[in-house]
């Protein structure tokens, strides 16, 4: 098995230089001396041998420039499992050792151990044994670390919002995969340009057709109501008010789930057949008018499983 690659920057701000200093020691094993000569304090590192270091600095989290760091597996599979750790703790997420041991496929006793090196670290993790952990705090983690299927999952999905997203989308998707090559190593970079998943867009996928998907995103995201002049499948035009809820693919189709304000229900319409739309007023959410309580319908008649 290869070594996994970390893609470091050179120069870190952070926000806490003393936990700063004892995270990166805990993880990479780096050992920093803190400077004190300049106008600000720097925590500098000398990295793997062979390896450029760099510093950290008080300031705002963020991008800088970078080195490719390879890590041996027996350390990297330490060190990818405590950042697994942190990111399923991200966001206020209530989780149990033992859930974090299934999906780390390890022994609850290492993840114990694991947390309590991260807190020991500084990483702002609460809770305890039987009842659970959560990460409450934003916490910066400037690392990044990819591994070969994460990086074929990241170029397929990108290829596919490239041919069959609407425009704006299919940009950011062509934007994402050169800023993924760019912050790649050689060896990963290869690897993202060895996918063999592919996604070819149809003539279905008209200009007009990639610009109301456009406008239906910005629409569920902002709850705007849409005026819609929508023909049926027999060709029959009706007008109609909606709350856009969701956008779903169904592999050539493009439908939007939504309450329609004139049959007073959740409907879902085929973009394609959308002969008109405007952009209306905005709307409350509404707990029964929500994406949910579909869901919730949908299961209690047995069409979606549970």
């Amino acid at each position: 098995m290869s070594d996994q690659t970390f893609v470091v920057p050179t120069e870190i701000p952070v926000t806490d230089m003393a936990k700063a200093m004892e995270f990166y020691n805990q993880v990479f094993g780096w050992t920093l001396t803190l400077d004190t000569s300049g106008p600000n304090p720097m925590a500098i590192y000398g990295g793997a041998p062979g390896v450029v270091g760099g510093h950290l600095y008080p300031g705002t989290p963020g991008a800088g420039p970078t080195i490719h760091l390879a890590v041996p597996d027996g350390l990297a599979a330490a060190t990818d499992r405590l950042f697994q750790i942190v990111q399923h703790l991200r966001g206020g997420r209530l989780i149990t050792a033992a859930t974090l041991a299934d999906r780390l496929e390890v022994s609850t006793r290492t993840i114990y151990r694991d947390i309590a090196d991260l807190i020991g670290s500084g990483v702002p993790i609460e809770g305890e044994a039987g009842i659970g952990y959560v990460m409450r705090q934003v916490y910066d983690l400037p690392p990044l670390m990819f591994t070969r299927d994460e990086i074929a999952a990241l170029v397929a999905g990108a290829r596919l919002l490239r041919a069959w997203a609407g425009t704006a989308m299919a940009a950011a998707a062509e934007e994402a995969l050169v800023k993924i090559n760019e912050v790649l190593p050689d060896s990963a970079r290869a690897r993202a340009d060895s996918v063999q998943v592919h996604a070819i867009g149809m003539s279905a996928m008209t200009p007009d057709l990639r610009d109301r998907l456009d406008q239906v995103d910005r629409a569920c995201n902002d709850r705007l109501r849409l005026h819609l002049r929508y023909l049926d499948e027999a060709g029959e035009a009706s007008n109609r008010l909606v709350r856009p809820l969701g956008l779903y693919f169904w592999g050539k189709v493009w439908t939007l789930l939504a309450w329609c304000e004139l049959r007073q229900d959740f409907r879902t319409f085929r973009l394609d057949r959308v002969a008109a739309m405007t952009l209306g007023d905005r709307f409350r959410p509404e707990r029964d008018k929500s994406a949910a309580a579909y869901y919730e319908i949908q299961r209690r008649q047995g069409r979606i499983p549970d």
